[in-house]
C-alpha cells in the first residue's frame, strides 16, 4: 500500500501489517521483502514479517529473492546474496534480476570476472538484444546465469 509517497504492507483481510514508511517496498518472498529507508546512498535491506531487519540495510539497490538468491548492489555492481545477507555471487554486474526456474539475467561490465561459483554456470546470449519487460528497454551485453541445484 502507498500513503502520501510511502510504502507498507496489509495483510490477507486489508488490514495495515506494517506501517507505511519505506520509500519504495517489494513482495514478500521466503519471509523477506526489500525495502528502502531513506533517499540517500545505502538505503536497502530486507524486513520479515514482523517488520524486522533481516538483512542489514546498507545495498543499494536490491530485488526479490528467487530460488533462495536476490539481486542485490553494492556500489556500482550487482551480485546475489542468500536469505542471511551473504553473497553467493560477488557484486561483478552492471545489472541483475531474480532467479526463476533456475535462471536470472544478468548485465556484464567488459572485462567480466571468471571467479563465478561453481554452482552457476554462465551463459552467452545468443540474442543481440532482449527486453526487460519490467522496463521495456533493449539492453546489449546480456547473459544467463544458471543455477545448479544439487
Amino acid at each position: 500500500m502507498n500513503i502520501k509517497g510511502r510504502w507498507g504492507y496489509i495483510n490477507k483481510e486489508g488490514k495495515v501489517a506494517i506501517k507505511a514508511s519505506y520509500y519504495e517496498a517489494g513482495f514478500f518472498n521466503f519471509g523477506l521483502a526489500p525495502v528502502r529507508t531513506r533517499r540517500s546512498y545505502r538505503g536497502w535491506g530486507f524486513i520479515s514479517h514482523k517488520n524486522k531487519f533481516a538483512i542489514p540495510r546498507w545495498f543499494n539497490n536490491l530485488g526479490n529473492f528467487g530460488e533462495g538468491l536476490a539481486p542485490a548492489a553494492a556500489d556500482t555492481r550487482w551480485g546475489f546474496i542468500n536469505v542471511r545477507g551473504d553473497w553467493e555471487i560477488t557484486p561483478q554486474f552492471e545489472d541483475a534480476r531474480s532467479f526463476s526456474e533456475g535462471l536470472a539475467a544478468v548485465k556484464i561490465f567488459a572485462p567480466v570476472s571468471a571467479e563465478i561459483s561453481r554452482d552457476f554456470l554462465f551463459f552467452k546470449s545468443f540474442l543481440k538484444r532482449i527486453y526487460f519487460l519490467q522496463c521495456n528497454i533493449a539492453i546489449k551485453n546480456l547473459y544467463i546465469l544458471q543455477h545448479n541445484q544439487h
